[in-house]
């Protein structure tokens, strides 16, 4: 038993390492990063490595999706995004719930972000919403809604796919971009604006049945 305990504590440990690693060279050389993947030298498992890494510490998740499409294609690309999204969420649940909630509290106090409370049925349709509309970054989105009060379940059953739906016109886009196809990146431009569109829409009439 102890051995077990010993180990988890390790693994723990080991995985707030990594974290606070990550973050930092996130924030310290976000500028260079991003140079260094757009550069194209980034080799396809060093480019899943960062992947997995980086936008759990903030390292926006667009440039990412749109060089996936690049490397992989669509179809391969989306799996491989649907993978990654499946680490993330996890480990972004687990860190809100044991190590981080209370410096994310301190920090949301300086801005006008709150942690929001999707307790309750009713409170699924809005993390639906809070998910799908753009405005917040994937990270932020992703930890406030683990800081919402729901179960780690609901959880994963509303960020999992809202976040693999909203990275397709992105890795379509990436795709497209090989090819120099116009018509593909207008059409997945269109979509991504379509997708957003109808989400503001939703959005409204749901505030307006509150009311």
């Amino acid at each position: 038993m102890k051995t077990v305990k010993t180990k988890g504590f390790a693994g723990l440990v080991l995985g707030v390492a990594i974290t606070v690693a990550a973050v930092y060279f996130t924030l310290a050389y976000q500028d260079a990063l991003s140079r260094f993947l757009l550069s194209g030298g980034v080799g396809p498992v060093l480019f899943l490595v960062l992947m997995a890494l980086l936008p759990i510490a903030g390292f926006p998740i667009s440039l990412f999706l749109f060089l996936v499409g690049l490397q992989f294609g669509l179809v391969r690309g989306l799996v491989l995004t649907a993978v990654i999204f499946a680490l993330h969420l996890p480990i972004i649940y687990l860190l809100t719930h044991t190590l981080v909630r209370r410096h994310i509290e301190a920090l949301l106090r300086n801005t006008r972000y709150q942690i929001p409370n999707f307790n309750g049925q009713k409170g699924y349709t809005a993390a639906f919403i809070f998910m799908a509309v753009p405005g917040l970054s994937y990270t932020l989105k992703n930890f406030l809604l683990a800081l919402s009060g729901i179960s780690f379940r609901a959880f994963m059953t509303i960020g999992w796919p809202v976040n693999l739906a909203l990275s397709i016109p992105f890795i379509g886009l990436g795709e497209s971009a090989v090819r120099l196809d116009l018509s593909e990146i207008l059409l997945y431009s269109f979509l991504l604006l379509a997708i957003y569109a109808g989400i503001l829409g939703l959005k409204a009439v749901y505030n307006r049945r509150r009311r």
